[in-house]
């Protein structure tokens, strides 16, 4: 029996490096862990000492040298939600294979840079085609700027590693919140129903520098960059405690293991107020714009989640939402257990975007936009999916807020 393929997801973070290597099951339904590595910088790449440039290549060649990359084996990296952008358009009916040209036309109209500065991509994110023309839809335009993607590929370039695809971090934890659930609740969605009923699930991903908010029913989705992550956690505790930023930071790691974490929690929770209140005033905000919207739960995942005392928190704060709770699981993945005791590193809310990054690598994913030097590519119709399934056919609307 041939291999099964295996892909690479890599999340060049704020604090550290994490890649997750992922196979498929048989059917594509599940994936497995195959291995995990995870490399914390010297210091922070928001901190003023750091060199970003020299950091992440540190990190890259310390993967690279340490974990074993098949030839020709897939690998997909991250980009900063703050780096990129997404734009929307609906064309009038148009034959599909006219569809490239109109794209390129409205890209030039909608996105801020000239289009020679920029990787940018495009996808059907729903709508339908009849006799070789797309009659209805929206597509929705990512785009970043060319010198940051140039920068976090050069490192793998120059070990003669190919990166295949480069995809945002809201998009990476859209795909994976699709994959472990959303497919699923959808399963027997009709067409015929108002997506305005289906409930919403809200991501908040505290990061190193800042915290992802993703709002998405798996029809529409919403995104904000909130300007608050793990170095504010960490700066907070060095100015309450009188510590160093290398002492807070490793207080902040430990703070799970710490004989007392009520010291910590204390020092933090001028932190834990900010991102409540952003937190809210953006539920806020989406709810005015979305009258019938039901938030069923908040997931929180990322490093920040790993603070003692924050989920809790957000639980008493948050109180127009169904639950708070930490996205601990992943539905879709198999024997997590070898990774878990025998991997140095393993911590599943560090690891959630680059679990979307490798079911993307695996072509699994929900969206499969890509910023590694592409200017446009094919479009991703659900209406062969209908056709095929007979389920549903998704009807997405993303507002980025900026």
């Amino acid at each position: 029996m041939a291999k099964l393929q295996t892909a690479w997801g890599i999340d060049i973070g704020n604090n550290s490096l994490k890649a997750l290597r992922l196979r498929a099951s048989q059917d594509g339904a599940a994936v497995v862990p195959e291995a995990i590595h995870c490399h914390e910088y010297p210091r922070p790449l928001d901190h003023p000492d750091a060199h970003m440039p020299t950091l992440i290549e540190e990190a890259v060649d310390q993967f690279i040298t340490n974990r074993n990359i098949a030839v020709g084996e897939p690998i997909a990296v991250n980009v900063s939600g703050r780096c990129s952008m997404a734009r929307f358009m609906r064309p009038p009916p148009v034959m599909e294979d006219k569809l490239p040209d109109i794209v390129k036309y409205e890209a030039r109209q909608m996105i801020p840079f000239d289009l020679e500065d920029v990787y940018w991509d495009w996808v059907r994110t729903w709508g339908f085609s009849e006799q070789g023309m797309a009659i209805d839809g929206e597509f929705m335009l990512q785009a970043v700027k060319r010198p940051i993607v140039d920068e976090l590929v050069q490192p793998f370039k120059d070990r003669k590693v190919r990166v295949r695809i480069m995809q945002s971090d809201p998009i990476a934890l859209m795909n994976a919140l699709y994959f472990d659930r959303l497919q699923d609740d959808l399963a027997n969605y009709d067409p015929d129903d108002d997506v305005e009923d289906e409930p919403y699930y809200a991501v908040l991903s505290i990061g190193g520098a800042s915290t992802e908010l993703l709002l998405t029913n798996g029809f529409k989705i919403w995104h904000r960059n909130i300007p608050l992550g793990g170095s504010h956690f960490t700066r907070q505790i060095g100015q309450e405690l009188k510590l160093t930023f290398a002492k807070a930071e490793y207080l902040k790691i430990n703070a799970r293991t710490a004989s007392d974490p009520m010291p910590i929690f204390k020092a933090v929770k001028s932190v834990f107020e900010d991102l409540a209140v952003e937190t809210k005033r953006s539920l806020s905000y989406f709810a005015s714009i979305e009258k019938k919207a039901q938030i069923k739960m908040v997931l929180l995942t990322g490093g920040g989640t790993l603070l003692p005392g924050l989920s809790n928190f957000l639980q008493t704060q948050l109180t127009d939402v169904e639950s708070v709770e930490p996205w601990a699981s992943y539905s879709k993945m198999q024997d997590t257990n070898k990774i878990m005791t025998e991997e140095h590193g393993w911590s599943g809310p560090l690891f959630r975007v680059a679990y979307g990054l490798g079911l993307q690598a695996l072509g699994i994913s929900r969206f499969k936009t890509n910023m590694v030097g592409k200017k446009a590519s094919a479009v991703f119709s659900f209406s062969s999916l209908f056709s095929s399934l007979k389920r549903w056919i998704p009807r997405v609307r993303i507002d980025w807020e900026r």
